[in-house]
C-alpha cells in the first residue's frame, strides 16, 4: 500500500497536512517545498536516522535480555533520541521548518518509519502507483503542489509530448497524497488500483 499510512493516518503527517490545508500552508507547499537533484539527495538522511533506529532498537532489545549492553551507552542513545531525534529534528526543525522547507520536511528527511517504508516499497515494488496518460499539457500543477517536491511532470511528459509514465515509491518518496491527482486540471494522473492492477 505504498506510503499511504502518512498520508491519511500519522498524526506528524496529519499536522502537516493541516498546515498544508490553509491559504498560506498552501504557499508554504508550493514557494519552499525543496526540489531538484541536491533535495533528493538529502534525502539520504531518513536512511541514516533509519539505521540509527534500528541500532538504538537492537540495543534496547539486548539491553532487556540482559546481555552485552552496557547501561552508560542505553543512557547516550536515550539522551540523543530525545535531544536529537525527538526535540531538535522532529519538533524545532520537522514542525518550526514549515514556512522554510515545506510541510513534509520530517516526512521526507527524517522519519525512519517512512525511510523503512521506502525500502520496503522500492525492492517490493509496491503497488501504490499513480499513472500518467496522454491527456497531460505539460502545465506543471503537479509538481507545484507536490509536498514532496517529486518532479511530477517529469513523469507525464516530455518536451510537452505526453508520457504514458508512471510513479511510486520504487522511483520517488511519493506517500499517495493524490494532491497531483486531484489539482491536475487534464485528468491525465490516476492512482493505480492497488487489489487488482494491470498486468
Amino acid at each position: 500500500f505504498g506510503k499511504r499510512y502518512c498520508s491519511w493516518f500519522c498524526a506528524c503527517g496529519n499536522l502537516a497536512e493541516a498546515v498544508g490545508a490553509t491559504p498560506w500552508g498552501k504557499n508554504w507547499v508550493q514557494r519552499y517545498t525543496p526540489r531538484g537533484q541536491r533535495a533528493v539527495k538529502l534525502e539520504m538522511i531518513q536512511i541514516m536516522l533509519l539505521g540509527f533506529a534500528l541500532i538504538f532498537g537492537l540495543v534496547l532489545f539486548l539491553d532487556s535480555w540482559k546481555m552485552i549492553t552496557a547501561p552508560d551507552l542505553v543512557s547516550a542513545l536515550w539522551g540523543f533520541q530525545h535531544l536529537v531525534v525527538d526535540l531538535m529534528f522532529g519538533a524545532l526543525i520537522g514542525v518550526g521548518a514549515y514556512p522554510i522547507l515545506g510541510t513534509r520536511i520530517w516526512c521526507r528527511y527524517g522519519c525512519p518509519l517512512a525511510g523503512m517504508m521506502k525500502l520496503f516499497g522500492t525492492y517490493s515494488k509496491s503497488r501504490a502507483i499513480i499513472v500518467a496518460d496522454d491527456k497531460c499539457k505539460g502545465i506543471g500543477h503537479c509538481s507545484v503542489v507536490c509536498p514532496m517536491g517529486i518532479d511530477v511532470e517529469s513523469f507525464a511528459h516530455k518536451s510537452r509530448v505526453p508520457l504514458h509514465g508512471d510513479y511510486g515509491l520504487s522511483k520517488t518518496p511519493c506517500i499517495s497524497c493524490g494532491s497531483c491527482v486531484a489539482t491536475c486540471p487534464a485528468g491525465a494522473l490516476k492512482f493505480e488500483k492497488i487489489i487488482f492492477p494491470k498486468a
